[in-house]
């Protein structure tokens, strides 16, 4: 691919420089009966199951993830979420699909909003989703990401990046998002340059295989020249020369 250069909006700072990951959508099946009472029992434990395993995340990690599982928590235990998928459920609809037509109508609502903080939910309440669609069919649908990879995604829910080793440095490109995402909060603790906003990542069938992520200016170079490449890994040897100077200074 030739050279690509797109402008977004800074989610959270840094330079980073890597192999992309595109992440893609978990297509999830299960074996369903027809009994609609087995069906709505079965999404009840699967509920119940999320919630559980939300329980013993807030237990074992940060104060700021903890603020972002205590929100997931909340919405599950919010049964008016559920009302409309056993209302589909009971007129034979399965179980996983109900959910997944009951919470599609949600998270469009929440992509709707004018107010940018209900728009930057809505990656959260994907996340519920597939939560409880994981217990339902018996497989983890969270997507894996390589260790010093650069995510190119639609977006990208939490538990996808808590889910990743940002160790090894990384980066997130997101054609929609919000700086104002939970992720992004994340992805700010953590030191992981974060893009979003670039508008659509449309590849042909042939996606970039190395990107540059300005978390700084919000932008995003995907399959760079070697020229565009070279000055862009000296800027980060002088923004890691800098830093470490900073940190060496004594203070008072």
């Amino acid at each position: 691919m030739a050279e690509t250069y797109l402008i977004g909006r800074a989610a959270s700072p840094g330079l980073a420089i890597g192999p992309v990951t595109m992440l893609t959508a978990a297509v999830t099946r299960r074996a369903a009966s027809e009994d609609p009472a087995q069906e709505a029992a079965a999404l009840r434990a699967a509920i119940e199951g999320a919630r559980a395993e939300i329980a013993k995340q807030i237990k074992t990690i940060q104060a700021e993830v903890v603020d972002i599982l205590e929100f997931h928590a909340a919405m599950l235990e919010d049964d008016a979420l559920a009302v409309a998928a056993y209302e589909v459920i009971s007129v034979g609809i399965t179980a996983d699909r109900a959910w997944r037509l009951a919470f599609d109508v949600e998270i469009a609502c929440y992509r709707d909003a004018e107010d940018e903080y209900f728009r930057a939910r809505a990656a959260d309440i994907v996340d519920i989703r597939d939560r409880v669609l994981a217990h339902l069919c018996g497989v983890d649908t969270v997507a894996r990401v390589i260790g010093g990879s650069i995510v190119a995604a639609d977006d990208i829910t939490p538990s996808a990046f808590l889910a990743a080793d940002w160790s090894h440095g990384g980066a997130i490109a997101l054609a929609a998002g919000s700086p104002s995402s939970h992720v992004a909060t994340l992805a700010r603790a953590r030191g992981t340059p974060m893009v979003v906003g670039l508008g659509p990542l449309s590849w042909n069938g042939q996606p970039p295989a190395l990107a540059l992520v300005d978390g700084d200016a919000g932008s995003v170079i995907f399959d760079p020249e070697p020229e565009t490449r070279r000055l862009f890994e000296q800027r980060m040897v002088a923004a890691n020369a800098a830093l470490g100077a900073g940190a060496d200074r004594p203070h008072r």
